[in-house]
């Protein structure tokens, strides 16, 4: 059976930046949402964590020391991490080339830093939304309205 995220779920964002500044930042402007935010430093932490987690979003920076956010979005995907999971890019850097490679590689959106926070805002809740419809309607889909257990097509 699907996952069924309630609206009452805190949603989780896992977090990938080696600025813990950032992670500062983005933790006070998550402060008052339903929103756990968990931090990976490397990319190394950031797989490990995707894995253990199934976070409901993954914002990703692109430049980090040992290995770019599109290296790491890779090795996700190569260890198993679901590829349903949305993926933001948060990036300084404004190569077209590069940005298009992150939305080949499965980006859902970027955002450019420095970033305006009810811009921010905005954009991941608009992420999470979509994710939680989504799940919502896999729900449905596979799941029996009356009794919650599986249909046939999920069968």
């Amino acid at each position: 059976m699907t996952e069924h995220t309630s609206p009452t779920m805190r949603q989780r964002v896992l977090l990938v930046d080696d600025d813990p500044d950032i992670h500062q930042l983005i933790a006070a402007i998550f402060q008052p949402q339903n929103v756990e935010l968990l931090s990976a430093y490397n990319g190394d932490q950031a797989v490990e964590m995707a894995l253990r987690t199934m976070p409901d979003l993954i914002l990703l920076d692109y430049g980090m020391p040992d290995r770019n956010g599109l290296e790491i979005l890779n090795d996700c995907y190569a260890k198993s991490v679901s590829r349903s999971i949305p993926v933001v890019f948060i990036t300084g850097n404004g190569n077209h080339k590069v940005l298009t490679e992150c939305f080949r590689a499965g980006a859902t959106d970027y955002i450019r830093k420095p970033f305006c926070v009810p811009e921010f805002r905005a954009r991941i809740a608009s992420v999470l939304d979509r994710r939680q419809m989504i799940q919502q309607l896999e729900h449905m889909a596979t799941c029996d309205a009356l009794t919650g257990l599986s249909n046939r097509t999920a069968i």
